[in-house]
């Protein structure tokens, strides 16, 4: 795969650089509990959550990615064993951002910066050596009562020290390529489908003055689960996933008569960030300048997978 044609282009284009601007990148091994019933489904991975005995599905309204909002954090737990954590997410104008937020057990705590997306946190410090998380640490908007959100982001559970996820959102500056793909279910009578999907910005009026920008999501790719409830695709060529653009993960049917069973979704890939090009590259200090409006992209189209 490291060896693939596109690899081999982006090698040749860079140099030297080549090594500095890659990096090994995936979703870490993001684990959720699923149950069969028709009304469950299309959902997407990542937005189902249990709170005291009660679900919750909060369905990504991907229009947040055209504004940027104060969040908050909190515990489950008001004793807490976590004193901070830092946020890794997605700035006004697609810029990556970083804080680091002092925790106050089940009370929300409000973020100083505003974000668009959150792809990952993780325990920062703890009040004592050798301690650990006590309750599920959640980052999130519309904060309802002790670590419950109408809209969370990205949760990191009790006993962990980092959040797993189903959904990244690359920055401005950011491309991801896709390697493998690996997701294990249920075993069912019914194929379960799933599907991957993005949303991108789209520039539209292009005839008028002032250009506006919007989103569009679609479905990329899909597969189907194996009578064994797994399906691992291994991309003879990288899965390109564009800057600003968030790729999320859609369980699209199940047998709805399945009892509560896991489900486990694992990516693996590379990112390239282009603002650790040197100035002297050709293009570094185009790419590096920092963005005064958004811009468009390439365009984009589907493809398939093998």
């Amino acid at each position: 795969m490291y060896n693939s044609i596109t690899f081999e282009k982006l090698r040749n284009k860079y140099e030297d650089n080549f090594h500095t601007i890659m990096s090994p990148w995936r979703l870490d091994a993001y684990e959720e509990k699923i149950i069969g019933g028709d009304s469950n489904y299309p959902r997407v991975i990542g937005s189902w959550f249990n709170q005291n005995g009660t679900s919750y599905s909060s369905l990504y309204n991907f229009d947040y990615l055209t504004g940027s909002q104060l969040l908050d954090v909190s515990s489950t737990s008001a004793s807490e064993g976590a004193k901070e954590v830092i946020l890794y997410g997605i700035g006004e104008n697609f810029e990556p951002e970083e804080e680091v937020v002092t925790l106050n057990g089940t009370n929300a705590v409000s973020t100083v910066l505003k974000f668009k997306d959150v792809n990952k946190i993780e325990v920062n410090k703890f009040k004592v050596n050798n301690s650990r998380t006590v309750g599920t640490i959640t980052v999130g908007a519309d904060y309802i009562v002790a670590g419950l959100y109408t809209n969370p982001f990205v949760t990191i559970n009790a006993g962990g020290f980092s959040s797993t996820q189903a959904k990244y959102t690359t920055h401005w500056q950011e491309e991801l390529y896709i390697t493998k793909i690996r997701i294990e279910g249920p075993t069912t009578r019914i194929k379960t489908k799933w599907s991957m999907h993005t949303t991108k910005e789209v520039e539209t009026d292009l005839n008028k003055v002032g250009d506006t920008i919007s989103y569009y999501s679609s479905p990329d790719l899909h597969g189907y689960l194996d009578h064994n409830g797994k399906q691992e695709i291994v991309f003879d060529e990288p899965y390109h996933i564009p800057s600003r653009t968030c790729v999320y993960f859609v369980l699209d049917s199940i047998d709805k008569f399945i009892q509560e069973r896991s489900l486990t979704l694992s990516v693996e890939g590379y990112s390239f960030d282009y603002r650790f090009l040197p100035a002297q590259t050709k293009g570094a200090k185009k790419r590096n300048k920092v963005p005064t409006r958004k811009t468009v992209g390439p365009k984009y189209s589907l493809k398939k997978f093998r």
